[in-house]
């Protein structure tokens, strides 16, 4: 871990580095899809830096395998 993983960020500051409306974001934590939240006080809470680098890679869309001509994904030799 890095020591600026240590730090935290805003359900604001998420948003705006998502790019998307804080309702949005209070809306995935409620369905359980958001990232991993940390109790600051007792009324404030916040994500970790490292927490929201693995949020952003759980997001990632990864390139759909090309099909062969039989419409199936090839297989490795």
């Amino acid at each position: 871990m890095k020591t600026d993983d240590l730090a935290f960020i805003s359900l604001n500051e998420y948003a705006l580095r998502r790019g998307v409306s804080l309702a949005t974001v209070k809306r995935e934590i409620k369905k359980g899809e958001g990232p991993k939240l940390t109790q600051l006080s007792k009324r404030r809470i916040g994500i970790r830096l490292d927490h929201y680098r693995e949020d952003c890679e759980r997001r990632v869309r990864r390139p759909a395998k090309p099909k062969t001509a039989d419409n199936t994904a090839p297989t490795a030799a």
